[in-house]
């Protein structure tokens, strides 16, 4: 039997990749939570951002940051991201409402607006569109690189390859809010150096990850750190995936091993449900 190679294929993902892998410095100006010039509520996914339910905010102001940033109702062109930032445009909308409208005001994608672009369509589509432009794979062996799995009406992600030949695992990309990040030695983003973020960590350290009764500190505790990571993977769970693959540093691998020494690039498997009880100090 003859096979032909998956241009097509290879081709959306090399540009679902150029989106994860994309270089951007943004300012002041892109940093919007609270209302737009048309009305709109917008929350861009910078650091500072701390959302009661998502707390997922990554990019710095006037610092190199890595990949296109999450944005509720957008399919930015890496092109109009970067025209966009350089107009003053919000960098990002995660919205924890989804009702709420989409701001023409950010620049970004969503899950579905990755989707748009790296399938070239010829206009935005939301996951519900998505039986109007693909069919359903039936047996798993004819998965090929470029397709997507896709609740209908939720989430939509890009099916790169199997991670192995039993294909029970796969590797995806996606365009999601991001709350994975490592930890933050001090949340007012005003520390004056290294050794000031040494002296931050070690104070962590000390007080065992958790602050001392009637005290704050200005890094993040560990209660905190669980409560920005925790609502990622109960997201997963509720859209009914049995198995993900979590990238993520040591802080927060931490919280669900209950592994103290975390090798460098280690694998680590748990169980993992919505009553799952994190762990503290290891």
């Amino acid at each position: 039997m003859m096979t032909f190679p998956n241009v097509w294929g290879k081709k959306a993902i090399e540009k679902a990749l150029a989106y994860a892998n994309y270089q951007w410095t943004a300012h002041a100006e892109n940093v919007l939570h609270g209302l737009d010039a048309d009305g709109i509520y917008v929350d861009t996914p910078d650091i500072s951002w701390t959302g009661e339910q998502l707390n997922c905010g990554w990019w710095k102001v006037d610092e190199v940051n890595v990949g296109i940033p999450y944005s509720w109702g957008n399919a930015s062109t890496i092109e109009e991201f970067e025209a966009g930032i350089r107009n003053g445009k919000y960098a990002g909308n995660v919205p924890e409402d989804k009702k709420r409208q989409v701001s023409h005001n950010t620049v970004g994608v969503d899950c579905s607006g990755l989707l748009t672009v790296c399938w070239e369509l010829p206009m935005k589509i939301a996951t519900r569109d998505i039986p109007l432009y693909a069919s359903v794979v039936d047996h798993l062996d004819d998965i090929q690189q470029g397709d997507v799995f896709a609740k209908v009406g939720s989430h939509v992600m890009l099916f790169k390859e199997f991670a192995d030949a039993s294909k029970r695992e796969v590797v995806i990309v996606d365009a999601i809010e991001v709350a994975l990040h490592e930890f933050i030695p001090d949340k007012t983003f005003q520390v004056k150096g290294e050794e000031e973020n040494k002296i931050l960590h070690k104070d962590f350290m000390r007080c065992l990850g958790e602050y001392p009764d009637g005290e704050t500190r200005k890094w993040e505790s560990i209660t905190e750190i669980i409560a920005r990571t925790k609502p990622v993977l109960d997201k997963y769970v509720d859209l009914g995936y049995e198995r993900i693959i979590v990238v993520a540093h040591g802080g927060v691998i931490r919280r669900y091993t209950g592994i103290g020494l975390i090798g460098h690039c280690a694998a680590c498997e748990i169980e993992y449900s919505k009553d799952f009880v994190c762990h503290g100090w290891v």
